[in-house]
């Protein structure tokens, strides 16, 4: 245990910042041959400092022994003291503690009536402690989870796409299409899916960590980081307490964590939304040209992580900017402060864009994803049970004229068939033509269309066979029954928390914005639970503001005060205009030299 008193003298050091407030007037310098002593050494009642006085002797001190020599002193305040802010110095041993270098003179504050030496005494420690015991909480979920989760990785599928893309951009092949590079040997420039998440799994297998594990593990990691901002934003929005329920509901939601183990790009889309929205109310705080940027870098982000996204550009940077208050902004400022935003995206997702368009035939910008637009689009999904939802049908029927005799499994090269003279990007073309050609056909069942692909994104429509489906992806179904139970909670949370702060005349589109955005895409492709994920992070900070509506408020009203008391005399104030010449044995600091009159001198 004695070992352990350094590293709580260091803690506390760093936490007040060297120095300890321990009386209302008095603060002694931590130094090096510090030591915490007695009871509970960093919650309880006693603290040690080191301190050199002279060896006069104060009218506030009574020391029983001389103190020209340095002695183990413990001082104790006197219940009743004679004169106010006197203490009582009793000598220790002559041998000082084995811990306490010789020459040290320690002197044992006991802190009743005394300000108390608490680590959690400060609000900001105690809701950095709330957040990073929520932080470990939630990583410990997602390890849990990464551990009885059972994936069989298909070679055709998302995971492997960002699991096989990364290790072979660290291996040097640059940003191939891993499904040809794998089955046939084929280098060809590969953009399914924007670089955002892909390229942080390359930080893991660029430290080595290339196997399907450790991704899962590295894509925990960011989940966890999803937690914090998710708090951040949520303290940003509605206070502290709101911050803490907001990051505790996104660690244990679990369309938080499912793509995590799935090796899915939702893990990054939540990050970076969280983030969008924390610097997006940071930026509505105090419009200037670097929150602007801040925001700008965290927009580009996001729309790097999926390309929907990109329409955030309008959908939350023009209103942010539109709405601000008329004083003080004129417009030439607002259209300044606008460009801001969208240069600083522009720098973001620029590159990526520039480099697609240099490498494939025709012209492609965030992504090659015409094929998701079939399948969304394809005549067997207009009607029958299945309506809202996706095939691969189409595609494969496009490919290969002669279905019947095509491979039905998904290593077939029906499904993802590239010219041998061309790239990803000229038979996507053709996919979009077909999807267009779909659509003006089935016009009469747009309507119902529309509605199956919202209800079975938002859960209206459906919910028991759309969790059926999410079973494709390898999810649990129990643990898509609890998310799906979650989700409506705070489904209702946020309709109540959005009124909340409506009421406080908070701004409340910024959370807004994604529900609308995912709703616009999915009207165009499909309907599925993870397309959700860019709308989930407004929908755990809208209901933490309701949650921390409910919750009982932890201030309690003061007492009456009785007539008795109240004009009872202000004892404190007549005793510091007493001591306001002669200061007191409380109200010694370091550096302080005691002359023969009592007076204290620097």
């Amino acid at each position: 245990m004695a070992a352990l008193v350094p590293i709580l003298v260091a803690t506390v050091r760093a936490v007040r910042g060297g120095w300890l407030p321990v009386a209302d007037n008095a603060f002694f310098r931590i130094r090096a041959n510090d030591v915490l002593t007695n009871n509970d050494p960093l919650l309880g009642t006693w603290a040690s400092v080191s301190v050199a006085l002279a060896p006069a002797r104060d009218p506030g001190l009574h020391f029983d022994g001389p103190v020209g020599e340095t002695r183990g002193v413990t001082v104790v305040r006197d219940p009743e003291p004679a004169q106010h802010g006197s203490v009582t110095a009793h000598p220790q041993s002559a041998t000082p503690p084995r811990w306490t270098p010789r020459g040290a003179l320690s002197i044992h504050l006991r802190m009743s009536g005394w300000r108390d030496l608490r680590f959690f005494a400060s609000p900001v420690r105690r809701w950095w402690f709330g957040l990073g015991t929520i932080m470990l909480i939630g990583f410990g979920i997602r390890l849990l989870y990464v551990h009885v989760h059972t994936q069989d990785i298909a070679v055709l599928s998302d995971p492997f796409y960002y699991h096989g893309g990364a290790n072979l951009l660290v291996e040097g092949h640059g940003f191939v299409d891993p499904y040809h590079f794998v089955l046939e040997g084929r280098s060809l420039p590969g953009a399914y899916h924007p670089p955002g998440y892909l390229l942080s799994l390359a930080l893991a297998s660029l430290a080595g960590f290339k196997n399907l594990f450790a991704h899962q593990v590295w894509s925990a990691m960011l989940g966890t980081a999803t937690i914090a901002v998710t708090g951040l934003a949520g303290r940003r929005i509605a206070g502290a307490r709101a911050g803490l329920v907001a990051a505790s509901v996104s660690a244990v939601y679990p369309n938080f964590w499912f793509s995590d183990a799935l090796v899915m790009s939702e893990t990054l889309v939540l990050l970076a939304m969280a983030a969008t929205l924390l610097a997006a109310y940071r930026f509505w705080d105090r419009p200037d040209f670097g929150r602007a940027v801040v925001l700008g870098v965290f927009l580009g982000v996001t729309a790097l992580s999926r390309s929907e996204a990109v329409l955030l550009l309008l959908l939350l940077a023009v209103p942010l900017v539109a709405f601000l208050p008329k004083d003080g902004f004129a417009w030439r400022r607002r259209l300044a402060l606008l460009a801001m935003i969208w240069g600083a995206a522009t720098v973001i997702v620029g590159p990526w864009v520039a480099y697609n368009l240099s490498r494939f035939e025709e012209p492609v910008y965030l992504s090659v994803s015409y094929h998701t637009l079939l399948a969304g689009n394809c005549e067997d999904r207009y009607e029958g049970d299945l309506v809202g939802y996706w095939s691969v049908g189409c595609v494969v029927r496009l490919n290969c004229p002669n279905f019947d005799k095509a491979e039905r499994d998904l290593t077939s090269p029906c499904l993802l068939k590239v010219d041998p003279e061309g790239d990803g990007s000229t038979h996507e073309l053709r996919y979009r033509e077909q999807a267009i050609t779909n659509l003006r056909e089935n016009l009469d069942r747009l309507p119902f269309l529309v509605f199956a692909r919202e209800g079975r994104t938002w859960g209206f429509y459906r919910p028991g066979q759309q969790l059926q489906l999410d079973t494709l992806s390898t999810r649990e179904i129990e643990l898509s029954r609890l998310g799906l139970g979650i989700y409506y909670t705070l489904v209702a949370g946020t309709i109540a928390g959005t009124l909340i702060l409506r009421r406080r005349r908070v701004p409340v589109f910024p959370l807004l914005v994604p529900i609308v955005s995912v709703a616009l895409t999915v009207s165009l492709t499909f309907g599925e639970t993870r397309y959700r994920a860019l709308a989930e992070v407004s929908l755990v900070l809208g209901a933490a503001v309701a949650f921390d509506a409910v919750l009982p408020s932890r201030r309690r009203p003061s007492p009456p005060q009785s007539p008795e008391r109240s004009s009872r005399p202000n004892t404190a104030a007549v005793t510091k205009s007493r001591t306001m010449t002669k200061p007191t044995g409380s109200e010694l600091s370091i550096g302080s030299v005691v002359n023969d009159d009592g007076d204290t001198t620097r």
